[in-house]
């Protein structure tokens, strides 16, 4: 019997050595190391089922905003808790799929998924999760199958995987919370989980004890709407971050600035102008057509500073750019954990007209007004600050008719109060009265910014010196003045320094403080000179 060699029947067998060796040296080839981002971009698909305006290939550059802080959750990055908090709709839950698809397929290992409500963790694996899994044809068999019988299985609340599990609870029991060793944790919307459950107290801090054991391997992302000021979680752990905003170059000046409501205008007419934004350096219109130019170019700036330190602009130019630009957790920002507040206005498809007229339509409304601050401009509603009906105000200024720039008869004194921006100053003179009663006299806003030229400043101490016409005969100059101190902080001190009645102002936001503090002497450098500088405190409702 002669022996055939096989390829002679069959030519396009492949060599068996060939095969052996190549799948060798593709198992031994190190895996190229991605970013969360990078990843994403590569294996991620959107299902159409997930509600999304772009089903298909995920891209990254569709919501650049999210590109920081999600690669911040890689496990080769030194930050341990992210949170975001952000206006609805703009990727907070985007942001736990990309990070449980990496997880799956580059980093295995145990991970929690916190919802407010049973109904949210069902929706949230029924609408987002298991789409994204079935979508993603890359990385989907590595997720085990979802089945009744089979232990091994993955179910709606239970997704197993090679080296890990992911478990979906919800913060109302406190079962989902215990007796589990987790690595990767994430909290979807925490202003809707209860303050405590089952006596155990609060479901964040019993999902954070199961990170113990991981230690500084163990990773944390929240993201939130906003809920009611001074009982809002997501906003006490914003503030104990970096605090960053998303600074975005204009598109005229190329300034960086953060956009701000403030700046925000409606249509106008005249002008042929649709609603849209003001830049805060050239006051050139910025449009919603130029959004996705600059949201690309868009710098995420870290706004917390030590004490005594340079405050951070609110413009910045663009030669001045990477000395304000500190990655999370080194340089200045080694301190603390990143955290990120984004409004509606960055929204790629949020219309500004449509949140303007959301604004218009909440005007009267406090169910309306809560849900626009929460919803919209990601703040903490205050319900002492804007509940305030028309109604009454009407009837009070009908009893009691004085006057614009008239001090009434019943002020024993006039003070006024300047609040520092990066577009200017806002300034107001009010009579103060019996029992607090105060009536307001004068405002304006003096134009310039502060921290860089002058004319603000010679504004404003021209407005010090002006008297004002009493009600029981002659002028009635301001007793007391006070200029807030959080931003352009040098500028501010060195001003008030040589007035004898005008002190730097402290905003403080806690409630059941008085209106004005007692002033203290803190003793500073301005410039060359050692000086004496006077500061109180101020609540912040008595300033807006």
């Amino acid at each position: 019997m002669s022996f055939h060699d096989p390829r002679l029947r069959f030519p396009d067998l492949p060599l068996g050595a060939k095969v052996l060796f190549g799948g060798l040296a593709a198992a031994s080839r190190p895996t190229e190391e991605l970013t969360i981002s990078e990843w994403a971009d590569r294996n991620r698909e959107v299902s159409a089922e997930s509600g999304s305006p772009w089903p298909g290939k995920f891209r990254t550059d569709r919501v650049p905003y999210l590109r920081e802080p999600q690669d911040c959750l890689h496990p080769d990055h030194p930050a341990r808790r992210v949170t975001a908090r952000w206006a609805a709709q703009l990727g907070k839950s985007t942001a736990i799929e990309n990070w449980f698809g990496f997880i799956v397929d580059r980093a295995p290992g145990t991970m929690l998924i916190v919802l407010p409500t049973l109904e949210e963790a069902t929706k949230f694996n029924r609408v987002k999760l298991d789409p994204t899994i079935e979508a993603s044809v890359k990385w989907r068999h590595k997720v085990a199958p979802m089945s009744s019988r089979d232990e091994k299985a993955s179910t709606t609340a239970f997704k197993r995987y090679a080296g890990g599990w992911c478990q979906i609870v919800n913060a109302g029991s406190s079962k989902g919370l215990q007796m589990v060793s987790i690595k990767y944790l994430a909290m979807d919307e925490v202003t809707g989980y209860p303050r405590d459950v089952d006596g155990r107290g609060s479901p964040r801090d019993q999902a954070r004890a199961r990170q113990k054991f991981y230690g500084d391997l163990a990773k944390e992302w929240q993201g939130s709407t906003p809920g009611v000021a001074g009982e809002c979680p997501i906003t006490d752990d914003f503030e104990a971050g970096d605090q960053r905003y998303l600074y975005l170059p204009c598109p005229h000046c190329r300034a960086y600035q953060p956009l701000l409501f403030e700046q925000m205008r409606a249509a106008d007419d005249e002008q042929n102008l649709p609603a849209h934004m003001r830049c805060m350096a050239c006051d050139g219109v910025i449009l919603d057509g130029h959004k996705r130019e600059i949201l690309i170019e868009g710098v995420w700036i870290a706004r917390r500073v030590n004490d005594g330190d340079e405050a951070v602009p609110l413009i910045i130019k663009p030669a001045d750019l990477e000395r304000w630009r500190c990655p999370p957790c080194e340089g200045r920002c080694s301190a603390w954990q990143p955290s990120y507040h984004l409004w509606a206005a960055y929204a790629p498809r949020e219309r500004f007209a449509d949140i303007m007229k959301r604004w218009a339509d909440a005007q009267g409304d406090t169910t309306k007004l809560r849900v626009f601050f929460q919803q919209d401009l990601a703040e903490p509603y205050d319900p002492g600050g804007v509940a305030i009906e028309h109604e009454k105000v009407t009837e009070a200024a009908r009893k009691h008719p004085y006057p614009r720039g008239v001090v009434p008869a019943e002020a024993g004194l006039l003070v006024s109060a300047a609040d520092v921006q990066g577009y200017g100053i806002k300034w107001a003179c009010y009579a103060i009265g019996p029992r607090g009663q105060r009536w307001l006299i004068d405002r304006e806003t003096f134009a310039g910014a502060p921290d860089q030229v002058d004319d603000a400043w010679v504004a404003l101490a021209d407005a010090l010196g002006r008297t004002y016409e009493a009600a029981g005969g002659g002028q009635k100059a301001i007793d007391l003045s006070g200029v807030d101190s959080g931003f352009a902080t040098e500028r501010v001190y060195k001003f008030c320094s040589g007035r004898p009645n005008v002190y730097a102002l402290d905003g403080q936001h806690k409630a059941g403080l008085p209106w004005l503090g007692t002033p203290k002497k803190r003793t500073s450098r301005i410039g060359t000179n050692a000086s004496s500088r006077k500061c109180c405190s101020i609540r912040s409702a008595c300033t807006t």
